[in-house]
């Protein structure tokens, strides 16, 4: 369950229930301010992301800004689920800044916010290769749903569910459009009438949650994991993607491995990575292959140097690029840790776009500073074309 509360007036203006039967927002919008009054007088500051259990299988998320409350009610916690509740808030107080004083908002004002809140959380999880399944009690599900053109797709699909179905068996059983099925799958989604098993991809880069691996690499093998599935886990560093621990086996055993990954992300166990660290990894690469191509033109050694300086002088200005490791092939990498907020991983990001100004400041010294640039372009150029458009193809 989502739900927002405005921090003013301690009222939640906007919810929405994943699965019919949750959590009354209202109850427990006094229970959420309590435990951020709590925390902000222990830590001594107000904190913007925190999480708190609820009851025995309940998990609150919480991110907040100067008067936004976001709370997701969860299984177990993610950092993919942060960052993508981080997005909800901040959407929220940009579209409703003006209504923040008010005692309530109109639910009717919310029709735009709820489509931005279903491709958040809902969407990017419809993929060709995901698997759809009817949830219980879809009938009354569907009766609910309004009866318009847009929605008659959406009830089509659920009715013939009788097994669950990949996307791509949908597109083709009802000869629509990709596009056409996962917005008509979001909105089975968002009525509660269905549900979606994200199946990764080896382009996919998946990590491992919180206090998860325990679990996972119990030798009493208490989910019932193939030892090919629990081979990977053992590999997973939130940075590297799938194909590279899958790529030998046959087709057969990456379905399997595959599948039972997907099993893992819908349980919470994994997770693909956030936005937010695929933006340092991005950097890295970019980074990387600059200083790589620079190095033709002026000598490994020299710009080992360069580089090695100007990190070592920016710590202080940017303490995060303290985590950065020049490697002795030039290749740039951050030291990751599994408790590094979507917050961290902003930072991080910001101190190596830093970092890469600073490098291109000190080589125009030497250089040319259009071919300084000129260098900087292809870097960029590179890892648009090796490295994003996997992560892209993964997650639509």
């Amino acid at each position: 369950m989502l739900f927002v509360l405005n921090k003013h007036t301690g009222l939640s203006p906007y919810s929405h229930e994943f699965v019919i039967g949750g959590i009354d927002p209202q109850l427990l919008s006094g229970f959420v301010t309590a435990m951020g009054s709590f925390l902000a007088e222990v830590v001594g500051s107000e904190e913007t992301g925190w999480k708190t259990v609820y009851g025995s299988d309940t998990t609150f998320i919480v991110e907040m800004n100067d008067w936004v409350v976001g709370v997701l009610a969860v299984a177990r916690e993610t950092t993919e689920l942060r960052s993508r509740l981080r997005r909800v808030v901040r959407e929220f107080k940009q579209s409703f800044e003006v209504l923040k004083d008010s005692d309530g908002i109109d639910g009717g004002l919310f029709a735009e916010f709820d489509q931005f809140v279903m491709k958040t959380l809902t969407l990017d999880k419809v993929a060709p290769q995901s698997l759809v399944t009817r949830r219980n009690g879809w009938e009354a599900s569907l009766d609910r749903m309004e009866h318009s053109d847009s929605k008659t797709l959406a009830r089509d699909l659920v009715a013939g569910l009788e097994v669950s179905m990949t996307v791509s068996k949908l597109v083709e059983t009802h000869s629509q459009s990709l596009k056409g099925i996962r917005d008509s799958i979001a909105e089975a989604c968002w009525h509660n009438a269905a549900y979606v098993k994200y199946v990764p991809t080896e382009h996919d880069i998946l990590e491992i949650s919180e206090r998860a691996l325990s679990i996972m690499l119990d030798s009493s093998n208490p989910l019932g994991l193939s030892t090919m599935t629990i081979a990977v886990i053992g590999r997973l560093d939130g940075r590297t993607t799938l194909e590279n621990f899958i790529g030998e086996l046959s087709q057969d055993d990456k379905d399997r491995v595959l599948q039972e990954l997907g099993n893992l992300i819908l349980s919470g166990h994994i997770h693909r990575i956030s936005m937010e660290r695929e933006s340092v990894l991005v950097n890295e690469c970019i980074l990387t292959r600059f200083a790589g191509a620079c190095s033709e033109v002026l000598g490994a050694e020299e710009i080992q140097q360069t580089v090695s300086i100007i990190l070592a002088s920016g710590v202080a200005n940017h303490p995060w690029l303290s985590r950065v490791r020049v490697q002795d092939d030039l290749s740039l990498q951050s030291v990751l840790d599994e408790a590094m907020t979507p917050r961290d991983f902003d930072l991080l990001a910001e101190a190596l776009e830093q970092f890469l100004n600073d490098i291109v400041d000190a080589l125009s010294e030497v250089m040319e500073r259009n071919d300084v640039i000129d260098l900087l372009k292809y870097a960029r150029w590179s890892c648009q074309e090796d490295w994003i458009p996997g992560l892209t193809e993964a997650v639509l």
